[in-house]
């Protein structure tokens, strides 16, 4: 089940637990909370490096948007608040009922 879950997600592994703690921080606040990457390393407690690359990937994805200019700091925002316990609990469902079937 794990697995047919991690292959339905489009984020990996450790892309999906950086943007669930970071999701986590910024339920704290609102969800309409714009952050700048100092906010990101204290939430999520990830290297500069580690936490640039995956902030990049989930502003490709469209997860989270950037506001700002690079000589001024970019912030950014939530921008798809997916809920895997949601797409778990509907892809669980499904596989019962298929071997419910068998």
């Amino acid at each position: 089940f794990e697995i047919i879950v991690l292959k339905v997600d489009e984020l990996d592994g450790s892309l999906r637990q950086f943007f669930e703690n970071l999701k986590k921080y910024v339920e704290k606040k609102g969800e309409e909370h714009q952050f700048d990457r100092f906010e990101i390393k204290e939430a999520t407690g990830q290297s500069k490096t580690s936490m640039h690359r995956k902030i990049r990937r989930l502003v490709e994805l469209e997860y989270l948007k950037q506001f700002g200019f690079g000589n001024r700091g970019y912030r950014y925002k939530i921008a798809h608040w997916d809920d895997m316990k949601v797409m778990r609990n509907r892809i669980k469902m499904n596989l019962d009922e298929q071997l419910d079937l068998l």
